[in-house]
């Protein structure tokens, strides 16, 4: 099958151990090179751990989402409702984007934004008008990514990752305009 053939399709409570496999294994992709080991391996086991996931997967505010072929998973992405970024005391209207992640071998086959545009029909079905996210200050590729859509930076935050912190960008999309 072509990279570029895929679905998207909710994930459910049965997919919590591919879930769980899939989200260590992109973060760990994504910030190894910046993250020490140790600090690494504990953010992994708190951040996905099964107990960590199924209450995410269970609340009612936010809905994951896988992207396959017929061989594999690709990524993963998660979407909040009634959450506010870091920072602020309201967004009215607002989803949360919080994690899209890509295995490294399926970037740069429009995966990415296959899943960007089915957060984008989840808010315009529920009116919600203000998309945001954190990325890291330092992510010039995700940046990137996120500027194509029209997202600007409106603050930002520490990220923690162990011992670590990282500067975190707060991107904001308004789709009223």
């Amino acid at each position: 099958m072509d990279s570029k053939e895929f679905k998207i399709r909710r994930a459910t409570m049965v997919d919590i151990l591919a879930l769980q496999k899939m989200a260590k294994a992109t973060f760990y992709e994504s910030f190894i090179d910046i993250t020490p080991e140790a600090d690494m391996q504990e953010y992994l086991e708190a951040a996905f751990s099964t107990e960590a996931l199924l209450a995410e997967l269970q609340d009612q505010d936010s809905i994951f989402y896988f992207i396959e072929n017929v061989v594999q998973l690709m990524g993963y992405g998660k979407i909040n409702f009634n959450k506010v970024p870091y920072g602020f005391s309201e967004m009215p209207n607002s989803m949360e984007i919080q994690r899209i992640y890509i295995k490294k071998e399926f970037q740069q086959c429009g995966a990415a934004g296959k899943l960007m545009h089915v957060f984008f029909e989840e808010a315009r079905k529920r009116k919600l008008h203000n998309i945001w996210l954190s990325t890291g200050s330092l992510n010039n590729k995700a940046l990137s990514f996120y500027s194509k859509y029209g997202f600007e930076t409106i603050g930002h935050h520490e990220f923690p990752v162990g011992g670590e912190m990282f500067d975190d960008l707060i991107l904001l999309l308004n789709k009223s305009q």
